[in-house]
């Protein structure tokens, strides 16, 4: 029986070992939101709901996105301009109180007595 430390000639535990008969894992490139968000542009409205953008802020961000697709910028230049765009999300402090609570000290030893 394998446990999972010292493999056996032959292991199947899934764990891996010596040999060709067990994969490997391999990593693909990775890309800039903003440089995917040109090629697919279905990812825009996802990654704004995803970044939890109100919706009044996401039609505005999708309107300038298609205006800078009708401009035919430039791959480099869009993605610049999609990076500078999502600087437009503003937080709104809606309500502030303050509120005092008791919080004991920590005690490095139990109690005593």
């Amino acid at each position: 029986m394998c446990n999972a430390h010292r493999h056996s000639p032959g292991c199947d535990c899934g764990f891996g070992g010596q040999g060709e008969r067990y994969g490997k894992i391999t990593y693909g490139s990775s890309r800039n939101w903003a440089e995917t968000a040109v090629n697919e542009p279905w990812m825009v409205r996802r990654g704004l709901e995803d970044l939890h953008w109100d919706e009044k802020g996401v039609k505005k961000f999708l309107a300038e996105y298609s205006n800078l697709l009708r401009q035919n910028l430039g791959e480099q230049s869009l993605a610049a301009r999609l990076k500078e765009m999502l600087g437009w999300r503003v937080m709104e402090v809606v309500e502030q109180w303050t509120e005092t609570m008791h919080v004991p000290r920590y005690r490095f030893s139990p109690r005593r007595g």
